[in-house]
């Protein structure tokens, strides 16, 4: 299997894929980040391993002028970069959508990681459901072992 990465392509393998699927929907209605996938657990075997990690969900926002932000987390570190959403409805304010976030870690590490999904409420007032009406969260973390492509 080939992986390309910055436009080098690289052989090696998919070495383990894990699954989640939150079904449990999560109310957020401040700033502080809090957690709203499950923790998907992932052991490279080279310092030089790649993780894709995937989270995709149903989401909805209950004020007008919203602002919500979506992040991926590598045990107690942001990953990547936290992605908002801006609810602009006129129509009473309410909104739905579904959002997805992708992206390829280099964690240089052969330790056990742990990757989730947390979410805030930004600006405005309201409640900010990620997973919305249990609709559930799909989760996917992919890694992919050496040889790894040359960054």
């Amino acid at each position: 299997m080939a992986l390309i990465v910055n436009g080098v392509t690289g052989s090696g393998k998919i070495g383990q894929v894990k699954q989640g699927d939150s079904g449990t929907e999560a109310v957020i209605s401040s700033s502080t980040w809090a957690d709203c996938s499950d923790d998907l657990t992932i052991t490279c075997s080279a310092t030089s391993s790649k993780v894709l990690v995937m989270f995709a969900s149903a989401t909805f926002m209950t004020a007008n002028e919203q602002h919500s932000a979506i992040r991926l987390m590598r045990d107690s570190t942001a990953i990547g970069t936290p992605q908002e959403y801006i609810n602009w409805s006129v129509s009473g304010g309410q909104n739905s959508s579904y959002l997805s976030l992708y992206y390829l870690d280099s964690p240089s590490s052969t330790s056990s990681l742990t990757y989730k999904a947390q979410g805030s409420l930004s600006t405005g007032s309201g409640s900010f459901y990620v997973n919305y009406d249990d609709a559930g969260g799909d989760q996917t973390c992919l890694l992919y072992t050496s040889p790894s492509p040359r960054d």
